[in-house]
Formats: C-alpha cells, sequence, structure tokens
C-alpha cells in the first residue's frame, strides 16, 4: 500500500509539468475541412506527387499532349470553315509552288535542329530511325504549315496594315471583320495553349532538374542552333506575302530567344533524355 501512495505521489508533479508545458492531449486530430483546407490539401497532394520524377513527367507528357491535339484540331476547324464558307486558299491557290516551297523549309527548320540535337544525345535509334522521324517531322509540319494558311491565320498575321476595305464590296468588308474576330479569338486561344504548354514545361523541370546533357559548351551550341533555324520561317512566311518590316525582324529576335529558352526547358524537363536516352533515370 505504501510503495503505491509513493508511486502516485511521485507520477503528480510529472502530470502537473506535462499539463503546464504541453497542454491537455486530443487524442482526435482536428483537420479542416473549409475550402482553403481541402485547396491547401489539394497542392499538397499535387507537391508530393511531382516530387517523384516519373511522376512529374508523366503529367508533363499528358499535358503537353493534350495541349498540342487541342491546337492542331483547332487549327484543322479553322482550316474547315475557312475553306468551304469563303472558298479562300490564299497563297496555296494564288503561288502553289512557291507555297510548297515555303511549306518544305518552314518542315526543315525543325527537322533540322532535331537531327542536331540528335548527333550528341542519341542513345536509342540507329540512323535508319532518325532519318524516319525527322522525315515524320517534315510532313507533319508540311501540313501545319498547309492548315495554317487555309484557316486564315497567315492572313491575319502577315496582311498589310495599311490595307483598306473596298466600299464597294459589302460581302468583303463582312468577311474582313468575321475573320478578324475569329483571328483574334484563334490569336488568344494559340496565346493560352502556348502559355499552359509553357506552364507545364516549367513545372516539370522544377521538380525533374534534369542536366543529363553531353556539355555545358554544347548544350549552348544547341540552344543557340535551335533558336536561330527554328525562328527563320518567320522571315521567309513575311517576304512570301509582302509583309517584311521592320518590325518582322523584331519579332524574329523575339521568336529566337523564345525558342531558345523552349530548349533550356526542355532540357531540364529531361524531355530530351526521354526521346534520346536508353532506360532514362531522372
Amino acid at each position: 500500500m505504501d510503495n503505491v501512495s509513493k508511486t502516485n505521489t511521485e507520477s503528480i508533479p510529472s502530470v502537473i509539468e506535462a499539463i503546464t508545458l504541453k497542454g491537455p492531449t486530443d487524442p482526435v486530430e482536428k483537420t479542416d475541412d473549409g475550402v482553403f483546407g481541402k485547396i491547401k490539401k489539394y497542392f499538397t497532394d499535387i507537391v508530393e506527387t511531382m516530387r517523384n520524377k516519373d511522376n512529374a513527367f508523366n503529367i508533363f507528357q499528358n499535358n503537353f499532349m493534350f495541349l498540342k491535339t487541342f491546337g492542331l484540331a483547332l487549327l484543322i476547324v479553322m482550316a474547315i470553315v475557312n475553306y468551304y464558307r469563303f472558298r479562300n486558299a490564299g497563297l496555296i491557290s494564288s503561288k502553289p509552288f512557291t507555297f510548297g516551297v515555303e511549306s518544305f523549309i518552314f518542315g526543315l527548320c525543325v527537322s533540322i535542329p532535331f537531327l542536331f540535337v540528335a548527333m550528341f544525345r542519341n542513345e536509342k535509334y540507329d540512323q535508319k530511325e532518325l532519318v524516319v522521324i525527322a522525315v515524320a517531322l517534315l510532313i507533319v509540319c508540311i501540313i501545319v504549315n498547309y492548315l495554317m494558311e487555309l484557316s486564315g491565320f497567315y492572313a491575319y498575321m502577315f496582311e498589310p496594315k495599311d490595307k483598306e476595305p473596298d466600299p464597294d464590296c459589302p460581302e468583303k468588308n463582312y468577311k474582313q471583320k468575321f475573320w478578324k474576330n475569329i483571328s483574334i479569338t484563334c490569336e488568344f486561344t494559340t496565346i493560352a495553349i502556348i502559355i499552359g504548354s509553357i506552364l507545364g514545361l516549367i513545372v516539370a523541370a522544377m521538380f525533374i532538374r534534369d542536366t543529363n546533357m553531353p556539355s555545358l559548351s554544347i548544350f549552348l551550341v544547341e540552344t543557340f542552333v535551335v533558336g536561330l533555324v527554328s525562328a527563320f520561317p518567320l522571315i521567309l512566311i513575311a517576304y512570301n506575302r509582302g509583309s517584311v518590316s521592320y518590325e518582322t525582324y523584331i519579332e524574329c529576335v523575339v521568336l529566337f530567344v523564345k525558342f531558345c529558352l523552349l530548349h533550356i526547358v526542355l532540357q531540364y524537363a529531361g524531355f530530351y533524355s526521354f526521346i534520346f536516352k536508353k532506360n532514362h533515370k531522372f
């Protein structure tokens, strides 16, 4: 009995100290079930998922494929509506040979950077497979250039700004107003797609941080070549439509910088390792 009393007496100070310093314990964990609590939990789950680099790349890849598919579908719809409603084929009908050469060069300016980057990084494909991929990219880009022309996108982007509507042709005025509105919508949609793609790439790059590259000097050369070759079609497209100006060269420089940044983000997002490396691990 004395031992029990002694034990209880000795435990009283420790209980008082625990209550005073730590406070009473609640066996039921309190959670924030409000809107902000749910939002916080949602983003916490996303961050935890993205910490796994393979998950981060899969999320990026699926998002990027969706955005590209959406952009291509938009171009197809615009091309069909523009051609069958107004029979407007632009440079395709007025200068078919010139537009064919333009489309071929447009495709080359995508295939050449791909082959240049593959020259330093490829571990997965043999030469024949690389040529097949480059030819496939060339064909896809030629089709995209035709869709851009048929959709009226080039007519809107490169039409001379001092061109006045014909007052004796109301239908033409209506078409100009209609396609201006459509083109503005298309422009905003395109901007949204580009911003979405870039955000997806940046988020993936932040979590993946892939530094697997041949060397820093080669990477800088890659960046310059990708930016320069990819920006060149802008001048050619503007020249074929008689719309080359000082602003065209400024836009070309801006486009060069954008493609350089895109190459850097693709590197750190692990895109090149996924494409060219065997059994890649982030």
